[in-house]
């Protein structure tokens, strides 16, 4: 810019500077100082706070904005009209002489010739009006944008593998199909071998490790894999290699794989890898690749350490145990019906020859994408819902606004059109504006969408799937770019129609400010009905979703979680080969935790409430085996210490609890729950009855000899405790002694403790390392943030729903005090002459009133029957509430009738107030 001034700038002259830019090269380099001298001027003769100055700035730049964009649309449009009659020359062979063009007619024509330039104007004369629209778009475009970058990176895109539309999981199924379990490793290999349509197929299982070596143990989460999988996704290590076959048999030579990143932190990005070696729960394996950088494996996670899935025949749970989740691919040109009735036969053939250990199983495939996605889908489409529903309203709201806009301006569209301008004009006119502010709307949105996924991202459930792929991509932006139009016509088309129907005569002889503004009442309370059905909707369902996390909080677990604080150790069987060790180890543990000041008491179990690892074992009742395998009961195995229960404070109903006597040279004993009672004891005395687990004598496998499977008498029973979830029925559960089953080596160590859990960590760790220096510690944490883990979804479906809701509320409650304020602008004189002739005040307020008051009644009526349709909706999201509840549904409905009374009353006071000589003499 020549000729600028170049006396030092302050913030305010750089920023206004820099928004000069908009205007075209050409105008500013011949009017660029004259607006910027004018600039000074005007900021020279503000007085008083730094807020009127800011005003005066803002709006400066807001001028020049609007204006650079007009004129940079004016010269684009030009040129293209410019192109477009250079071609049509052209192509008809007429000189510019021939061409024939109408005086009149707008320049231009094509692609530009519905948008009215005029627009640009008429937004910059009011910019309190396009301020306001602008922010309650953006508002309602970007929550949207933010939630469908949700929903399409959860639910839409392809998961991000190679021809991941064809990955499938296969489960084994239970009662005739009803229920779906992880596969054992039997299973799976008879199907990787025998099916022909799902090529390849691999399986995968958690496994923890335990890291020494190095100065300090520590431990990793990680997994056992079979050969191929990584393949089979369609990625390849970043070093060495993967899996293969012979590392799967038994007496292999010990090797692994690591992610990435541990390669990064722990191994310092070795490219040596036959130099590497790592000593995991006690056994040296050999470091031969490294995974891809953020490589996953769906629905099973980042891992840190892999290790090979050894399929050993002789291992005793080789069939038995059902603990692997198995991924495979279909083959070309197969669906997922075909590919499922092959493994269907699989399964019907394996249950012929392993009739003791698959009977009643059977195999179902499932979409990888479904199966990822899985619990969430529900409740993300319901929050979409809700935010979509929201910016609807919004654009009521907006178009309310829009057209009050338009009905005070219908003597200028009268005067227009009295000079000429045509119906299309007008309704150009007004669909520009509309359009001009849902575009500047959407960027806006796009600004608060951005944000709203990074609050996503940190805020929302760490069990929400693929949250790392949530971002605003292509898709999005084509999303908002789609919402931004969509709603622009929307709440832009009502005021077009309304303004295009402007009759000239009736409306310049019209007197007043305000002609036209008894005109538009129908519109502005059909617009009031709309908001009011939605706030009737969003309010109802925030209702039921607050009641559903009002009773999980409700919920009694079973135990106590308060001052409790878990830590979890894994023994290697490598160093307690001999479970005495494991025993007293464990004692040890518990001598010195018990010694810490503030802690009351510990205990350990092989599973804790709220945690998905826990034991689950054949069971055989004395006197009641029974006759087939899909019969046989499953329990929850809590293989505990003395101290446990009473720890985790889990009432004893009757008997006794498990105690240090219990030791391995005593009479194995047992403690159950009442759900075990309930199912297996029915009005029978538990005390003295006598279980085992494994299956009946005669469903044992032929090498197993009943007579080593020790039987167990219950001693107690205690109370249910809730240990999947609140929402579920507690299921039969048996507490052992640890030091009367010989093969756990997990547990969690709890203690009960007055101390906060930074307090205790520490010296909870360091009791573990004083009794074995080698020994890792997973974690500690409290037991109340399992528990807070577990309900953050339903927390969250509530807090945003309610917020939503509570949004539309406001909203609703706007929309019907516009339209009483409206109606007592367009209704002055009537009023005026009602109380000339001696109308009391309370009928003036009664009549005035009515109209707001019958457009929410109708509106409650309405939203009444979408509430009971939308609630069927949320029923999978709902916890001890009905989705008709009914006191949900009449507290809803009685405020938003006394808040649209509220909205109502305050303008049909202020018209009861009128005085009737002011009210006449101002028309």
């Amino acid at each position: 810019m020549s000729g600028w001034s170049m006396r030092p700038l302050g913030l305010g002259d750089r920023l206004y500077r820099l928004a000069l830019l908009v205007l075209p090269k050409t105008f500013r380099a011949v009017y660029a100082e004259e607006i910027i001298s004018y600039h000074h001027t005007r900021m020279a003769e503000v007085t008083g706070a730094n807020w009127a100055r800011l005003i005066v700035w803002t709006s400066a730049v807001w001028d020049v904005v609007l204006h650079g964009a007009f004129e940079r649309g004016t010269r684009v449009r030009r040129h293209i009209s410019q192109m477009v009659r250079a071609a049509r020359k052209v192509s008809s062979g007429r000189s510019s002489a021939q061409e024939p063009h109408s005086q009149g007619a707008p320049r231009g024509r094509g692609p530009w010739v519905w948008f009215d330039s005029h627009a640009f104007r008429r937004l910059r004369k009011s910019p309190r009006f396009t301020i306001v629209t602008i922010l309650t778009l953006g508002l309602g475009i970007g929550a949207n944008t933010a939630l469908f970058s949700v929903v399409y990176s959860v639910l839409l895109s392809p998961l991000p593998y190679e021809n991941s539309e064809r990955l499938v999981f296969a489960w084994e199924t239970r009662d005739q199909g009803g229920r779906r379990t992880s596969v054992s490793l039997g299973n799976f290999e008879a199907w990787r071998r025998t099916s022909t349509e799902i090529r390849p197929m691999a399986a995968a299982r958690y496994r923890p490790f335990n890291v020494t070596g190095g100065d300090r143990p520590y431990r990793e989460d990680g997994l056992e894999m079979s050969a191929g999988l990584i393949t089979m996704l369609g990625a390849r290590p970043a070093f060495g290699r993967e899996f293969t076959e012979a590392d799967e048999r038994p007496g292999a030579e010990p090797v692994c794989v690591v992610s990435y990143a541990f390669w990064v932190e722990r191994l310092q990005s070795n490219q040596y890898l036959s130099k590497l070696a790592l000593t995991l729960n006690g056994t040296a394996y050999t470091v031969v690749g490294v995974l891809p950088e953020n490589f996953v494996i769906p629905s099973l996670g980042p891992q840190p350490i892999v290790t090979p899935l050894q399929l050993d025949l002789n291992d005793p749970g080789y069939w038995t145990n059902h603990n692997a989740r198995v991924i495979g691919r279909l083959a070309e040109g197969i669906d997922l019906e075909r590919a499922t009735q092959e493994l269907q036969a699989i399964a019907s053939r394996l249950k012929e020859a392993h009739n003791d250990v698959n009977e009643g199983i059977g195999a179902q495939l499932v979409p990888a994408r479904d199966q990822v996605v899985r619990g969430s889908k529900t409740a993300i489409w319901v929050l979409f819902g809700t935010v979509a529903l929201v910016l609807l309203i919004a654009c009521v709201n907006v178009a309310s606004l829009l057209l009050a806009r338009a009905t005070a301006a219908e003597r200028e569209l009268a005067v227009r059109a009295a000079i000429g301008a045509s119906q299309s004009r007008i309704v150009s006119l007004i669909l520009s504006e509309a359009l001009l502010l849902s575009l500047m709307g959407g960027l806006v949105g796009l600004g608060i969408g951005y944000f709203g996924v990074e609050t996503i991202r940190s805020w929302s459930p760490t069990n929400l799937p693929r949250l790392n792929e949530v971002s605003v991509s292509i898709p999005v932006l084509l999303f908002t770019l789609a919402c931004a139009v969509s709603t622009g016509l929307l709440f832009g088309l009502a005021p077009a129609i309304r303004s295009s129907r402007v009759d000239i005569q009736t409306t310049l002889n019209k007197s007043g400010r305000s002609p036209g503004l008894e005109s538009n009442q129908h519109m502005q309370r059909a617009f009031v009905v709309v908001e009011v059905v939605i706030a009737v909707v969003l309010l109802n369902c925030a209702g039921l979703l607050l009641r559903t996390f009002n009773n999980l909080l409700n919920v009694h677990p079973g135990f106590d979680m308060e001052g409790r604080v878990a830590l979890q150790v894994s023994l290697p069987g490598a160093h307690y080969s001999e479970y005495a060790r494991v025993t007293r180890f464990l004692d040890q543990l518990h001598e010195k935790l018990n010694a810490i000041p503030g802690v009351r008491s510990s205990g350990s179990s092989v599973g804790l409430p709220f945690h998905w690892m826990m034991f689950r074992q054949y069971m055989t009742l004395e006197g009641r085996p029974a006759a087939t395998i899909p019969e046989i009961p499953v329990v929850d195995l809590s293989i505990s210490t003395p101290g446990y229960l009473e720890t985790m404070d889990i009432t004893l109903l009757g008997g006794r609890s498990i105690s240090a006597s219990d030791d391995a040279n005593s009479p194995f004993v047992a403690v159950v729950n009442e759900a075990f009672v309930r199912e297996n004891l029915p009005d029978q005395d538990p005390m003295g009855r006598r279980l085992r687990f494994s299956q009946p004598d005669a469903l044992l496998p032929g090498d197993s000899d009943p007579r080593d499977i020790p039987w167990y008498a219950i001693v107690g029973v205690v109370q249910d405790v809730k240990r999947w979830n609140l929402t579920s029925e507690a299921v039969p559960e048996v507490f052992i002694p640890q030091s009367q089953h010989d093969w756990a080596r997990e547990f969690f160590v709890v203690v009960h403790t007055t101390l906060p859990v930074e307090a205790v960590a520490d010296q909870m760790r360091q009791a573990v390392w004083d009794v074995d220096p080698e020994q890792p510690v997973a974690s500690v944490q409290a037991v109340e943030d399992l528990y807070s883990n577990m309900i953050a979804q339903p927390r969250v479906n509530a807090a945003l729903v309610g917020a939503f809701g509570l949004t539309a509320l406001t909203l609703a409650l706007i929309g019907v005090y516009g339209l009483m304020a409206n109606a007592v602008s367009s209704r002055t004189r009537e009023i005026g002459v009602r109380v000339a002739l001696g109308a009391a005040p309370g009928q003036i307020l009664k009549h005035v009133a009515g109209q707001g008051i019958a457009a929410a009644a109708l509106g409650i009526m309405i939203g009444t029957v979408g509430s009971a349709a939308a609630s069927r909706v949320l029923r999978t999201l709902l916890f001890g509430v009905d989705p008709l509840d009914m006191p949900t549904f009449m507290f809803v409905l009685t405020s938003v009738l006394i808040v649209a009374v509220a909205a109502a009353a305050v303008p049909s006071w202020r018209a009861a107030k009128l005085d009737a000589t002011e009210a006449l003499a101002a028309e």
